[in-house]
């Protein structure tokens, strides 16, 4: 008696999409092979017949497919044939159709089928291979260059036989029987396509303006492992709880909120600050904006604010709300020119704001010279995430993407897709977790490396530590290191993070105010005055605010005691 193949272990035919070179360009930029609602600029193939699903075919083509792929009149959309590792889909059966002309439910590669018509979505890392009819297609498809497509991302081959040697194994009356027979798909549209393509696209413009720290990379793998590592709550379930933000330091509170910020979900937390509010409504309204159609950037702001308002704020973080949105009306309108941003006040999101909505491009934004914009760390990376949003990934160009981190989102994204019975199924391996690791090269500099699989998923060159790294790995403990913090706190007037204790001798003394709102204090002998750093308060300043560039130099001199500390009146 034989025993049992298990389906996962079954031999499997070669299996393949049939489409044309248009669509082609959209799995390329994208990373994914999806339904025909997924496609933005969709080219009539054979998609279009089976609305929410995929739709994959043995080999020979049945008569009929390639005439359905592509549209004959038009010689630049000729036939490709994207050919994929079954055994990187799911083993489970979909509907198929068999070689009798009947509808069954059979495994996707199974000889005992010619079509399957799964549900969800493939990643590009389960393509093969893209054959062509002839090599005249192929230099085509090969000598063109496009900013946001990988053209040369998959293998090439000229099988001139797989569009040639067509069968009539069933009438194409039957085959598109079988194709207007099949279960409608629930659920899938154009819009939840976009969604996820917006985030993607925020996860890669977020990575691209990370500063090269391994502290920083080891905070967004911790991020990314969490954001990607479950599948979101199905509409209309109710939401469990949300745990603590597990704070790195690294991140500004809101993008480090789980699921708030990395999942980009738009329910605000309770007592949320103002920041993550502001951050939380941006997201709703970007998720909701196309510049590619229309940037009109105060209405775009008026609706930002309106959604923060909507969230019961105080009196106190309404009259904050319009201190901090109305300068930027003002500089939208051409009122005031704009300025390099000052770090130290107003909200952090507004600033990132202001940001975006002058250079909403990604690549515009992060060329944005530092010393001219005078945005910090935090604040780049907060625009980085809301202008991630508003061109999807898809639009991307590839200069700003990483090939490693596009093929962890594309299969995040495909897993979101593709429901339990669907196409594709996670792998579950050992090394799919991310770690940061320093790679030296020979004779080159070191690289900090976020490593997936053993493959690099994204790589910075390894700089010089900055003021901010540096104070941030000091033990204020010690008093020579927490001396030297005060001295940086006066420097940059964060006057917050000192608590000050003035000691009186015996004898009069009188208090009264002086210029402005100083006060003065008159007392008889020699008073002592000591101050005492606020650790927390400090560590939260440089870490959400950074050092400001162009105070970067000076304040390395004072570190390094090459520069006095500051005079300060209030200080002696």
């Amino acid at each position: 008696m034989k025993a049992k193949v298990p389906a996962s272990m079954a031999v499997r035919s070669p299996v393949f999409l049939v489409t044309n070179r248009y669509n082609l360009l959209d799995v390329l930029s994208s990373g994914l092979i999806v339904p025909y609602e997924g496609i933005e600029k969709y080219y009539p193939d054979l998609l279009e017949r089976t609305p929410g699903r995929l739709l994959l075919v043995g080999a020979p083509f049945n008569e009929g497919v390639l005439a359905l792929a592509s549209d004959e009149t038009d010689p630049t959309s000729f036939p490709v044939a994207i050919e994929l590792d079954s055994n990187r889909l799911s083993a489970g059966k979909v509907p198929s159709l068999g070689e009798d002309g009947q509808s069954i439910e059979q495994s996707i590669g199974a000889p005992s089928a010619i079509a399957w018509a799964p549900l969800g979505a493939i990643p590009l890392s389960a393509i093969k291979c893209v054959h062509f009819a002839s090599d005249k297609d192929r230099e085509e498809h090969e000598a063109r260059r496009y900013e946001n497509v990988r053209v040369d991302a998959l293998p090439t081959r000229t099988s001139p036989e797989l569009f040639s040697e067509a069968t009539a194994r069933i009438t194409p009356e039957a085959f598109l029987a079988w194709l207007s027979s099949l279960p409608t798909s629930q659920g899938v549209d154009a819009r939840t396509f976009d969604t996820l393509d917006r985030h993607a696209g925020a996860w890669a413009v977020l990575a691209s303006a990370l500063p090269a720290s391994a502290n920083t990379l080891g905070a967004f793998a911790t991020l990314l492992t969490e954001a990607t590592s479950s599948r979101p709550t199905k509409k209309g379930a109710k939401r469990k709880p949300k745990a603590a933000a597990k704070r790195s330091g690294v991140f500004p509170g809101w993008l480090e909120l789980t699921p708030a910020g990395t999942r980009l979900d738009d329910t605000p937390p309770a007592q949320a600050d103002l920041d993550t509010r502001l951050f939380l409504a941006a997201l709703g309204v970007f998720r909701a904006s196309s510049p590619r159609e229309r940037w009109r950037p105060l209405d775009v702001l008026s609706s930002i604010e309106a959604s923060v308002r909507e969230m019961s704020l105080s009196a106190q973080d309404e009259a904050e709300l319009l201190r901090n949105l109305e300068p930027i009306r003002s500089i939208l309108r051409n009122e005031r020119d704009f300025r390099p941003l000052n770090t130290g006040k107003g909200l952090l999101v507004a600033k990132a704001l202001l940001l975006v909505m002058l250079r909403p491009e990604p690549q515009r934004l992060l060329a944005w010279d530092r010393q001219a914009s005078g945005a910090s760390d935090a604040m780049m990376m907060t625009a980085a995430v809301l202008s991630g949003l508003l061109s999807g990934h898809k639009r991307l160009p590839i200069s700003l993407r990483s090939e490693g981190l596009d093929t962890f989102l594309a299969e995040h994204t495909a897993g979101l897709l593709s429901p339990a019975e669907g196409v594709w199924t996670t792998p579950s391996r050992p090394d799919q977790n991310l770690s940061v690791e320093e790679i030296t090269s020979e004779n080159g500099p070191t690289s900090l490396v976020i490593m997936w699989r053993g493959l690099p998923l994204l790589s910075r060159t390894k700089p010089p530590p900055t003021l901010a790294e540096t104070m941030l790995s000091m033990s204020l403990s010690d008093p020579a290191k927490n001396e030297l913090a005060l001295r940086i706190v006066r420097a940059l007037d964060w006057s917050d993070c000192v608590r000050s204790v003035i000691s009186l001798p015996a004898g009069e003394y009188s208090l009264k105010r002086g210029k402005g709102s100083s006060l003065m204090l008159t007392t008889t002998g020699f008073p002592t005055v000591t101050h005492a750093l606020d650790e927390a308060r400090f560590n939260e300043r440089i870490t959400k605010e950074g050092v400001p560039p162009d105070r970067e130099k000076q304040l390395w001199e004072i570190v390094t005691g090459e520069a006095p500390a500051p005079h300060s009146p209030a200080m002696p």
